[in-house]
């Protein structure tokens, strides 16, 4: 005996309950849902497997993804529908999008690369650890997941809502063994871990199954689902009031024909234009077929035309009629219970230009920044002190929410992007793709609309900027505008504030983002709201900002022309010390401390000369030439902030001499022909005599 299709809608139901705050279509439900399938996927491989999952391994790949089914299938007949968010969001995805999620992105594809074993998740109590790709249970994750205020917080009724959601597709010999019927293939399933952390053999949780049960009926044969009983069902439960709907707003095809004749002609040619299309334009075919229905049941239902008839004289398959009409009866439950505004007034031209929402994310203003300013003023502490304060990405996150790169002369798009590499699998060499660091972000970044994502580019102008990002450029324009709105033929999807305004083709980035091997397979994804195809443009999303520094003093750099300037904000970094603890001590560091030149004292001192040169010798603005506060780093000795006579010598001469006064270095030094002569006298027992009147700007 089995649960009945109401029964397991019910059940379905009661899952969102398990979310521990107000709303789990919210903010951080999709996540919560991810944090608990993935877990008890892992756990559930483990107990079948009795090893962890090596993401490395084909085998154990597909096996994971089916741990994920167990937890999120919707139906046991062969289809592949699922729950995303435990609530309304409902995919059909084969692999649940563990491949496009789990697996490609954070802590799996980190864990790698880094030698460092990453948790699972980030901003949660940790439940999942993973070393190189090797996806274990963390020794106190069941603890966590259990009784942790971010999981199930202890709360006996959740622990049965499981117990029996994981049961929904068990074969009961009758209606009193069900609770002995679902702990034995609990058991068999899971770890004693889990078994024991949920209090599932618990009479407290027995009362409270038994609680769960009185509404839930058996029957003989296991029932089968479509998408529909799913998207019907979520649409009808109790926690929506019936005086407080959101409303979807599909405009009506209102056919004027006056003749019945050739109203139904053209019903059928719209019938028959929609079984003939591409099947991957964003909608599939059954969805189209209902949406046809919601859209022309005021024309068919008026003129007394039998959906039977019409779909019968189409091209459209008789195993596809019922979607029709699906979408008719639900033109006539909007109608009767009047949930249609002003019909007669609708404006509709295709089925294309009805959209999904935009991609649902907290970010709308994202940062394109450019940090600017002369050799160790702090641009890169300016990026990691806003990453800190501002981004709230600590330290110990950022190699999971930030990329980071570095343009120089022979950086090329391929690096950026990423290229076609060779690879030995299974002892034959084979040619993948491998992602470069805007690739590997964006992916990120479009997967987990919830979290903030940032590309740093370090040294923007020592490449050749325009030639790295190509066709990317065009990305860079952001639309700044709440109420605007952009699509591009071919897509169903809507992007608003935050969003690329215009769209590049790139079938490797495109093809990666699906974890396809073949532009055409047709394989297609939902990533957050934004349906994702082979024909899906590439657009940045508004959680990724891209950060990067520019040295205004570099030599044999590439400059960065005005339209690509035009597309970023450019700021200053003001080569001057502030007022925290860190800048107070680099400030005061000793240089020499017998004579008391403290870092801040020569900067002043040579910086002010760097100045003079400019008047003095005729030479083109210095100004970019100044040191840095930070251009040497002070080390801590006792109590004392010391920059080494050596790290002085080698660093801040070498430039000098090689840089800023490479024109004039007799106004500057005294009687030196060559560096060496220089930086070994100042180690020696000369230091700063070795400059010319270095400090009487400063003293006068």
């Amino acid at each position: 005996m089995y649960f009945s299709k109401e029964s397991i809608l019910s059940l379905y139901r009661r899952l969102s309950s398990l979310y521990p705050k107000d709303d789990i279509e919210q903010q951080g439900g999709t996540q919560f849902a991810s944090e608990l399938k993935y877990f008890l996927a892992t756990d559930y491989f483990k107990k079948q497997k009795g090893k962890p999952c090596d993401a490395n391994i084909k085998d154990d790949k597909d096996f994971f993804v089916l741990s994920v089914g167990k937890i999120v299938l919707l139906s046991d007949n062969g289809n592949y529908l699922a729950t995303k968010n435990f609530a309304k969001s409902v995919g059909d995805a084969r692999d649940f999008d563990v491949g496009s999620n789990f697996f490609s992105a954070n802590a799996v594809a980190k864990s790698k690369i880094s030698p460092e074993p990453q948790k699972f998740p980030n901003r949660h109590p940790q439940l999942l650890t993973i070393i190189r790709g090797v996806i274990d249970t963390y020794t106190g994750g069941y603890e966590s997941l259990a009784n942790d205020k971010e999981y199930l917080g202890g709360n006996i009724k959740k622990y049965a809502i499981l117990f029996l959601w994981l049961n929904r597709f068990s074969d009961f010999s009758s209606a009193d063994s069900i609770y002995n019927d679902c702990l034995f293939n609990l058991k068999k399933d899971f770890s004693p871990e889990l078994i024991s952390s949920l209090r599932w053999d618990s009479q407290e949780v027995k009362n409270e199954v038994a609680n769960q049960l009185v509404d839930i009926q058996l029957v003989d044969n296991k029932p089968n689902f479509e998408r529909e009983d799913f998207l019907k069902n979520s649409e009808t439960t109790d926690f929506i009031s019936p005086d407080n709907y959101s409303y979807i707003k599909i405009p009506l095809n209102i056919d004027s024909s006056s003749d019945k004749t050739q109203l139904r002609q053209n019903l059928i040619a719209s019938l028959n234009k929609i079984e003939s299309s591409d099947k991957d334009d964003g909608f599939n075919l059954l969805s189209k077929l209902v949406l046809f229905g919601i859209q022309n049941g005021k024309t068919i239902v008026e003129n007394g035309i039998s959906p039977n008839e019409l779909a019968s004289d189409s091209n459209i398959s008789d195993n596809y009629h019922q979607h029709l009409r699906f979408g008719i009866q639900i033109y006539n439950y909007a109608k009767t219970n009047k949930l249609i505004e002003t019909v007669e007034n609708s404006n509709f031209q295709s089925e294309r230009e009805t959209t999904l929402s935009q991609s649902a994310t907290p970010f709308t203003s994202p940062e394109q920044i450019i940090f600017y300013g002369v050799p160790g003023s702090g641009k890169s502490h300016e990026i990691k002190h806003k990453l800190e304060t501002e981004y709230e990405i600590p330290e110990q996150q950022q190699d999971v929410f930030v990329e980071r790169t570095v343009f120089h002369p022979e950086y090329t798009n391929a690096d950026f992007i990423g290229q076609i590499m060779p690879k030995l699998v299974q002892g034959k060499t084979d040619f993948v793709f491998k992602p470069g660091p805007f690739t590997s972000i964006l992916k990120k970044a479009l997967c987990d609309s919830q979290n903030r994502y940032v590309l740093i580019i370090e040294e923007i102008n020592r490449g050749n900027a325009a030639a790295i990002f190509g066709e990317l450029f065009q990305l860079l324009d952001r639309i700044d505008d709440e109420n605007k709105k952009t699509s591009h033929d071919g897509s169903l999807n809507t992007y608003g504030k935050g969003w690329s305004e215009y769209f590049v083709m790139n079938s490797e980035i495109n093809n990666y983002i699906r974890d396809s091997d073949d532009t055409f397979d047709g394989k297609a994804l939902d990533l957050n709201g934004i349906h994702f195809s082979a024909n899906t443009g590439i657009r940045l999303p508004p959680n990724l900002s891209i950060l990067a520094t520019m040295n205004t003093s570099d030599q044999n750099v590439f400059t960065l022309d005005n339209a690509f300037q035009r597309r970023w904000d450019m700021k200053l970094i003001e080569n001057v010390f502030g007022d925290t603890e860190e800048e107070t001590n680099q400030r005061n560091a000793f240089v020499d401390s017998a004579k008391q030149i403290t870092w801040e004292k020569f900067q002043t001192a040579i910086n002010i000369k760097i100045g003079k040169m400019t008047e003095d010798a005729g030479l083109s603005s210095m100004e970019d030439k100044r040191l840095g506060c930070w251009f040497v780093k002070a080390v801590k000795q006792g109590n004392d902030y010391i920059i080494s006579k050596d790290l002085f010598a080698e660093k801040v001469l070498k430039y000098l001499w090689d840089d800023a006064f490479k024109f004039c270095r007799e106004k500057v030094f005294n009687n030196y022909t060559n560096l060496e002569s220089l930086t070994r006298d100042f180690k020696g027992d000369k230091e700063f005599s070795v400059f010319k009147d270095l400090f009487s700007e400063t003293e006068n």
